[in-house]
Parts: C-alpha cells; structure tokens; sequence
C-alpha cells in the first residue's frame, strides 16, 4: 500500500464522486488518498478495521475463507463503493470479510476515530449508510441466488463481466489469475470442471485464455451467458 501525498489527486477523487454530498461538514482534512497494486490485500478476516473507505479507482474482491480453507466470493466492488458501514456500527470493529485488489486501486480513507468526533449526529452521513447497509444487503441476495441457482457456465460469465474492466466499446482489460486452481476453488468447483467449461467459451470465440489471464472476445454474448452480476 502507497500512500499518495498529492492534495490535487485527493480533491479531483472527492470532487469526481462529490463525497462532500455524504456529511454535513468538510471532512476533507481527514481524508488520506492511498494505491494498493494488483492482487494485494486490503483488509483481512479478524484483523481490526481503523478506517471507513471509498473506493475511487480499480475494483476489488470481497469473499471469505471457510473453516474447509475454501474460499467464497460475495462480490466485485467498484468506484464508488465504501468498506466499512457494517464495521462503523460495531463496538469492536473486527473485519469480516477478506477484500483484495482485483486492479490497481485508489482508495480514500477516513479514520473510525474522526467519524466518531465529527460526524458521530451527522443525519446526512449516517442516511448514507443506511442506503449502503441496504445495497449490501441487496447485493448478498442476488449472490446467493447466483451461486445457488445458476450452472456453472452462468456463474464463470458473471465472474469475468464483474471483474472485467471494459475499455471502450471494443477493448476489455485482461483478467488475471495466479492458478486456475485457485479460481476454481473461488468459485467452487473443481480445477478439471473449470478447465472445462473455460475450454468451452474458447471454443465458441467468446473468450480467450492467456498463460496467466482470460480476454473477452464477445463481451455482449458472455454478458447473455452470465446469471447475473458480483456487484
């Protein structure tokens, strides 16, 4: 994690997504403007939580890792989503998800300790996340209902659109893995199963896998194919 030291990046963050809308005083000179690269961790199951975020840039992946040592995604959050409604109403602010940086990210984070001296009767911050606790609430549904309803085939679909990053109308990002085993188990399924249906969308042109990533071909037929989305 880097943490950015250019008060013209933060402004141009707060001002893009109009976090000033979200409190009722200025919380700006409590805002720190941080980059995680590809693949790291952002927060950890258990770990204690000291600041609320709003993600600005990049997506990342929230899932939990079972007693089994399996892992289950619950879904891809984008810009602008924040981390850590649940754990701001807690008195012992434990993390209980895993979130990882599925890109480069930017987040914004505000300290627990400054929400609680200066927006703890803020009305307009805590409608807000109230909103928030009620999107997420939503967003478990729907992945519930994508995991438990859909075949295999629907379920890889809505994975690569939710992570995926279209770049116009004509170029989608790369989708990078470490192990296919480790998708697999994300996903929960077999490596040999995932194999399969992977070689199934190659051969019907709609993606193509790479040594260590997958490109959408059709995007618009993969989109047709998914259950539903992990946002």
């Amino acid at each position: 994690m880097k943490i950015i030291q250019d008060s013209n990046q933060l402004k141009h963050y707060v001002s893009k997504y109009n976090i000033h809308q979200f409190f009722e005083k200025d919380m700006t000179p409590y805002m720190t403007l941080c980059q995680y690269p590809y693949n790291e961790m952002l927060l950890n199951t258990g770990d204690l939580m000291k600041d609320f975020y709003f993600v600005v840039e990049g997506k990342v992946k929230i899932f939990l890792t079972l007693e089994n040592g399996k892992s289950l995604l619950l879904r891809i959050v984008h810009p602008l989503t924040e981390l850590g409604s649940v754990e701001l109403l807690q008195e012992q602010k434990i993390v209980s998800s895993n979130v990882q940086a599925l890109h480069q990210c930017k987040v914004i984070k505000i300290p627990f300790k400054a929400l609680e001296e200066h927006a703890k009767e803020d009305l307009v911050f805590y409608k807000y996340i109230i909103r928030q606790l009620s999107r997420k609430l939503h967003n478990c549904s729907n992945t519930a209902s994508i995991n438990a309803t859909y075949p295999f085939k629907s379920r890889l679909a809505s994975y690569l659109i939710s992570t995926a990053t279209p770049i116009d109308a004509d170029t989608i990002d790369e989708i990078r893995f470490e192990h296919l085993t480790d998708l697999a188990t994300f996903l929960g399924t077999s490596y040999r199963h995932l194999n399969r249906v992977v070689q199934e969308l190659c051969d019907e042109k709609i993606i193509q896998k790479n040594k260590n990533s997958f490109t959408i071909i059709n995007y618009e037929q993969l989109k047709t194919l998914s259950g539903g989305f992990y946002e």
